[in-house]
């Protein structure tokens, strides 16, 4: 006997970011991310796969969430000046 079948599916959907936003320690990967008062704090989150330039997210991150472009200029409790506060 001989069959043939052919499965359907959606794309799936992932939340990917910059390779250079991520902060690495150890074996633990974070990045710094904006709260609503301005500041940034240091998360820890899980990763996947890694792409060219960007690094799948599985946990610790929503769609929406602002990040810092560059992790390795994050300091945990620093103050983000947004472009808008430099203009006046």
């Amino acid at each position: 006997m001989f069959g043939r079948a052919l499965f359907t599916r959606e794309p799936i959907k992932t939340l990917v970011i910059p390779r250079e936003s991520l902060v690495s320690r150890h074996e633990l990967a974070g990045v710094f991310v904006l709260g609503s008062d301005g500041l940034v704090h240091l998360r820890w989150i899980k990763t996947g796969r890694s792409f060219d330039t960007m690094v799948e997210v599985l946990s610790g991150l929503t769609q929406g969430e602002r990040i810092l472009a560059d992790g390795s200029k994050g300091l945990d409790g620093a103050r983000v000046l947004e472009e808008s506060d430099h203009q006046g």
